[in-house]
């Protein structure tokens, strides 16, 4: 992933964000505990979400976590913490600066395009798990598709599950899920 030749991650992570802060509005309390087919509860995976934009804005700005927070409040905790990612983003040397994640160093800008590809994902599987629409912003999962597909092995790890097969003629969306070893 080249930093010259992948589109704007600030715009794409600002892109997935405001679609998944719909679909958190859509979240309802008895949906919660429900799993979104793994081992966490619909919960877990609000946490996890929300968890990222947080880390990932410490990171860039050198503050501290506000820490997650699901439930009632995981509207306006999510948006708190994207705001606070979005601003320390849209530093340029913020982007360029040398971040960890998760035991390895790459520039903030390649770090908030794994989030980009990890928000698409999750909402996805948030939206499946709660009942609501699961189609993505198709100009999202082209971008996403194009800046990942090539070297996803590089990101599969434990991350990920492994690739579920559709076909050739598979939408965009279907074969980004499918990558991601989900069943579209």
């Amino acid at each position: 992933m080249s930093q010259q030749t992948q589109p704007n991650p600030v715009a794409l992570f600002e892109g997935a964000s405001s679609s998944t802060t719909q679909l958190l509005a859509g979240v309802k309390s008895d949906h919660l505990n429900s799993p979104p087919g793994s081992e966490w509860t619909v919960n877990d995976l609000i946490r996890h979400i929300q968890g990222g934009p947080e880390g990932l804005a410490a990171k860039l700005s050198g503050s501290s976590t506000a820490g997650a927070q699901g439930g009632s409040d995981a509207v306006a905790s999510y948006k708190a913490a994207v705001s606070r990612t979005l601003e320390a983003a849209k530093d340029p040397a913020n982007l360029e600066k040398s971040v960890d994640a998760g035991g390895t160093e790459m520039p903030g800008g390649q770090f908030l395009s794994i989030m980009f590809l990890d928000h698409l994902v999750h909402y996805w599987d948030l939206a499946k798990a709660t009942g609501q629409d699961t189609v993505i912003d198709p100009a999202l999962v082209d971008a996403c598709y194009g800046m990942f597909f090539p070297a996803i092995d590089q990101f599969r790890s434990d991350r990920f599950g492994v690739a579920v097969t559709v076909s050739d003629t598979a939408s965009t969306h279907d074969k980004l899920i499918a990558f991601m070893g989900r069943q579209p």
